[in-house]
């Protein structure tokens, strides 16, 4: 298997062909459509997934690794979310379970590939045969992403096997993935930081321990004892409060605004925005109508009101 660097290195199509051949030759028959490759479980009910696509518009040329063993380049390295994708073939190397696995492309503009995926019913009905979601597509070390999934018996397994903390993020392939099958779903942390930057870096160390804390849990869904978890959709707190009578809402958005320096580097700054909306879903349309070059994850934070 190719190591991280190499990875890091390959083009996105370069990247989708080796995870297909990578997937082929830990004994699964995968299938490469447009959008995704995707790995049907062999004995291990759980889906690990994480996307192929970097936010970078040119490849990693040159790698440099500081004295403590951070990786990054100059042309960004791409952890989000070559980390990810390394993880789950680390994994698959270095044991014998094989989950299902899902490498989505294009997440970093909206899901287009998991998005895809939720197009074909049969396989998406093969997921629900599943116990859990797991993606690995989140910065830092232990953070434990659940997006719209409020079922609180799966925050607890998820917490008490990994040791990860409950914290909050915009938007993953999960959140097309767990309404789509009814399966819930979690982001964990793999590892890399300054995501959507050139200064992005990677701590090796920090992807081995969430590979570890994956591996732990498809040792606990391989347990007749392991409960199946359904998504269960969480209410926005707006609902509850104007419930269906709601007319006008208001979105407000915070959200990183990328500049351009003298020297031709870029800098991040924190901006809101806020729109009259009918939904959630409206309003973010309309963000993105007037930021056509954001992502999801320059969305630091939102609130319907």
């Amino acid at each position: 298997m190719k190591d991280f660097i190499e990875l890091c290195k390959m083009t996105q199509p370069e990247l989708k062909e080796y995870v297909a051949e990578q997937l082929g030759q830990f004994g699964y028959e995968p299938e490469s459509a447009d959008g995704y490759v995707y790995a049907r479980e062999l004995g291990c009910p759980v889906l690990l997934t994480a996307h192929l696509d970097t936010v970078h518009k040119e490849p990693v040329r040159d790698v440099v690794v500081s004295e403590t063993g951070a990786i990054s380049s100059p042309q960004g390295i791409g952890g989000d979310d070559r980390c990810g994708v390394f993880i789950i073939l680390s994994l698959l190397a270095k044991s014998d379970y094989r989950p299902a696995i899902l490498f989505c492309e294009d997440e970093e503009i909206g899901g287009v590939g998991s998005k895809k995926f939720c197009k074909r019913n049969e396989l998406v009905d093969e997921l629900k045969r599943l116990k859990f979601f797991v993606e690995l597509d989140r910065m830092g070390n232990d953070d434990a992403v659940f997006y719209s999934d409020d079922n609180a018996a799966f925050h607890e397994f998820i917490q008490k096997i990994t040791g990860y903390r409950l914290a909050c993020g915009s938007f993953s392939d999960i959140s097309h993935l767990m309404p789509a099958a009814g399966v819930s779903g979690v982001n964990l942390s793999c590892g890399y930081y300054n995501a959507h930057t050139t200064t992005e870096y990677v701590i090796p160390m920090q992807m081995d321990v969430t590979e570890k804390a994956v591996e732990k849990l498809c040792a606990e869904a391989v347990k007749a004892s392991c409960e199946s978890y359904a998504y269960t959709e969480r209410r926005p707190w707006w609902q509850q409060q104007y419930c269906d009578y709601a007319d006008d809402l208001y979105l407000q958005v915070q959200y990183v605004r990328w500049s351009r320096t003298e020297t031709g580097g870029w800098i991040q700054t924190e901006a809101d925005a806020s729109y009259t909306c009918e939904s959630e879903a409206d309003g973010l349309m309309q963000f993105f109508k007037e930021h056509p070059t954001a992502c999801w994850n320059d969305i630091l934070d939102y609130q319907l009101i």
